[in-house]
């Protein structure tokens, strides 16, 4: 669940379950566990706002995946190029 995987990521633990953060992605959106916690989206949830938009493809196209509407990012970005 998402309490044992973010006191897992704040342990310095990437192991979760036997299962690497840095690699898995339960809700299959395309952005990793980790990088979920990184930008603060729920890793269970393909869209965190529930604006209609996947969360990667709100970093994607630099809009904020945590709130509804077109909310610019304000430069984030991954470490990973997608």
């Amino acid at each position: 669940d998402l309490a044992d995987l973010i006191h897992f990521a704040a342990m310095g633990d990437q192991f979760v379950g036997g299962k690497n953060i840095y690699t898995m992605d339960s809700d299959q959106d395309g952005l990793t566990d980790a990088q979920e916690l990184a930008l603060g989206t729920n890793p269970f949830s393909s869209d965190t706002d529930s604006d209609g938009l996947t969360d990667l493809e709100e970093v994607q196209q630099d809009l904020n995946p945590i709130q509804q509407g077109k909310e610019r990012s304000y430069g984030l970005k991954l470490w990973h190029n997608f």
